[in-house]
C-alpha cells in the first residue's frame, strides 16, 4: 500500500504493472492521474483528513484495521522510502514507530531508505540476526523517545554494559557490527539503526 505521495513514486517506477491494494492519506501529494489509474485497477483510495496524524500513521492505521479484520496479531510492516527526504518527515516516521509499537506490541515496523534501516526495540531483550552481506558495518542505538536508563549489548565493536543513553549525554551512534547476531537488552524503547548496502 502507499501513503499518499508514495503512490507517485511507485507509479513512476513501475507504471500500472504493480497496483497497490490501497492509497491512504489526506491525498494532497498523490497525483490525480495516478489515483485514477490505480482506482480503475481496483485499488482502494482512502482520504483521511486528520491533520494530527502523518500520512504514514494513517497508512499504518489502515494496515492495522486490515490485520484486525483478519485476526492478525503478529507481523512485520516494511516502510520503503522512509529516509532521504525532508528531515521533519524522517522524524515523523520514527514517531510513527512508537505509535505502531504501542498499538501492536506483537508486530514490528521497519523503516527503510536507500542506505539505512531502523526499527524500534521495546523494553526487554532482543536478538538481531544481521545479514552482513547487505547490513553494516555501521549501526547505532538511539534514545529517540526519551532517556533509556540501561542498555546492554553483545556483538558490537563498542558494547554497552548497562549505560544510560540520552540526548545531551551518551548515544551509541557510529558503532560497528562485530557478529552475525547482536543482542540488546534495554530498559525502555530504543531505536536500532543499521547501514544498508545495495538494497532500499
Amino acid at each position: 500500500m502507499c501513503a499518499d505521495g508514495g503512490a507517485n513514486r511507485v507509479y513512476d517506477l513501475l507504471g500500472a504493472a504493480r497496483v497497490p491494494d490501497a492509497v491512504v492519506g489526506d491525498l494532497d501529494s498523490a497525483r490525480a492521474d495516478v489515483l485514477e489509474v490505480y482506482e480503475r485497477a481496483g485499488c482502494t483510495i482512502q482520504r483521511v483528513e486528520d491533520q494530527d496524524a502523518s500520512d504514514l500513521e494513517k497508512a499504518l492505521a489502515h494496515v492495522g484495521a486490515r490485520w484486525d479484520a483478519a485476526k492478525v496479531t503478529e507481523g512485520v510492516v516494511r516502510v520503503a522510502g522512509a529516509f532521504g527526504g525532508r528531515f521533519d518527515h524522517e522524524l515523523a516516521a520514527v514517531n510513527a514507530l512508537y505509535g505502531f509499537a504501542a498499538a501492536r506490541p506483537g508486530a514490528r515496523c521497519v523503516l527503510h531508505g536507500d542506505r539505512n534501516a531502523a526499527a524500534l526495540l521495546g523494553a526487554g531483550a532482543h536478538e538481531i540476526r544481521v545479514r552482513r552481506s547487505v547490513e553494516g558495518p555501521h549501526c547505532g542505538l538511539l534514545p529517540v523517545g526519551g532517556a533509556v536508563e540501561r542498555v546492554t549489548t553483545r556483538g558490537l565493536a563498542w558494547n554497552l554494559a548497562g549505560q544510560r543513553l540520552a540526548f545531551g549525554g551518551l548515544v551509541s551512534s557510529s558503532n560497528l557490527l562485530e557478529d552475525d547476531v547482536v543482542c540488546v537488552e534495554t530498559s525502555a524503547p530504543v531505536l536500532w539503526t543499521v547501514e544498508v548496502q545495495g538494497i532500499s
